[in-house]
């Protein structure tokens, strides 16, 4: 006798960022009975979806992940087999190398919370595994979603006092490690174009203390480097 079941997966999607794959199966029901165990060849398919794509270090990233499968003789949209912790949030550095950072909050749907330390790929991923249902044996393939990048940019604080000649100014740069010893190109705007002004450097402690001359509008160019991605801090001098 045929079984439907009728599931429904829940899970936000947000804005940004989605990766998507989908395992294709290959198999057929074999008729069940009473008396005979069917295995059936199911298809497992998992989505990601970070709520930012680039954020500031120290934030943190909100990641959403679904899933959901059909197998041959059942409705479209069987959920995969439901034990807690079988859909799993992980990041990489490399692509190769992955790390859990979050696990199911229901059978079709997990959440994690990924720390903006540095930028890596995030995906879903879904070990093989099995469920069984009265007579029946489902079996689904491990799936991953397409990973999506999240990008981190450093957090950039700027102080200033002004003087007769001169503005001192003190940049403070987080995380400091990602900057120290690190000579970093300032420019300034002329007319419709940015020039190159000057070149600071960085202390280990993340900070540079130092002088401009000039009243105008100028931009830090920090370079995509040290595990971080590049980003362009802007800023005026008043001179007075």
């Amino acid at each position: 006798m045929k079984r439907t079941f009728l599931s429904r997966v829940g899970g936000a999607v947000v804005a940004l960022g989605l990766g998507t794959a989908t395992l294709a199966a290959v198999g057929t029901a074999t008729p069940a009975s009473a008396a005979t165990t069917a295995t059936v060849q199911c298809t497992d398919t998992v989505q990601v979806a970070p709520s930012y794509t680039t954020l500031e270090f120290g934030r943190t990233n909100s990641v959403d992940a679904t899933a959901s499968g059909s197998c041959p003789g059942y409705t479209t949209g069987r959920l995969p087999y439901g034990t807690t912790g079988n859909l799993l949030i992980q990041t990489s550095a490399d692509g190769v190398n992955w790390a859990t950072v979050g696990g199911n909050t229901s059978a079709g749907s997990a959440y994690a919370s990924v720390p903006a330390t540095g930028s890596v790929l995030i995906r879903a991923y879904r070990p093989e595994g099995t469920y069984t249902d009265g007579s029946d044996v489902l079996k689904f393939p491990a799936a991953a979603s397409a990973p999506v990048r999240f990008g981190v940019y450093r957090a950039v604080d700027m102080k200033f006092r002004g003087g007769h000649g001169s503005v001192k100014t003190t940049f403070t740069v987080k995380p400091a490690a990602s900057v120290a010893g690190l000579k970093v190109p300032v420019q300034i705007k002329k007319g419709k174009h940015w020039k190159k002004y000057k070149k600071i450097k960085f202390h280990a402690n993340g900070r540079f203390v130092g002088r401009f001359g000039k009243t105008g509008h100028y931009r830090l160019v920090l370079p995509t480097t040290r595990g971080l991605d590049g980003f362009t801090y802007g800023f005026k001098i008043w001179r007075y």
